[in-house]
């Protein structure tokens, strides 16, 4: 799936380590534009590949973000997961 909008927010990067070795993720805000403008949520994995810099993701950006949606349970609750897998500057004509 993709979505188009404008980064508003750059959350506090989360850290830790696994079995795998140590991972990194990066949470961001996104708005849509139009007459009721929608807010989205969504996380960037880093694991050894460095794609939190690579996609190069800052608040102010017009950016079309491409991402899966997954869910998960825990505890006998169902939560959603939002994460981006590729993101593209918009370029603006002119």
């Amino acid at each position: 799936m993709e979505i188009t909008g404008t980064i508003t927010k750059v959350l506090p990067e989360r850290k830790g380590a696994g079995q795998h070795g140590e991972w990194r993720v990066a949470s961001y805000v996104l708005v849509t534009g139009g007459l009721r403008p929608s807010y989205f949520v969504f996380d960037v994995f880093d694991g050894m590949d460095g794609r939190i810099n690579r996609l190069g993701i800052e608040a102010g950006k017009e950016m079309t973000i491409y991402f899966d949606i997954d869910a998960h349970e825990y505890q006998g609750k169902w939560f959603n997961t939002i994460r981006a897998y590729d993101a593209r500057e918009v370029k603006k004509e002119g």
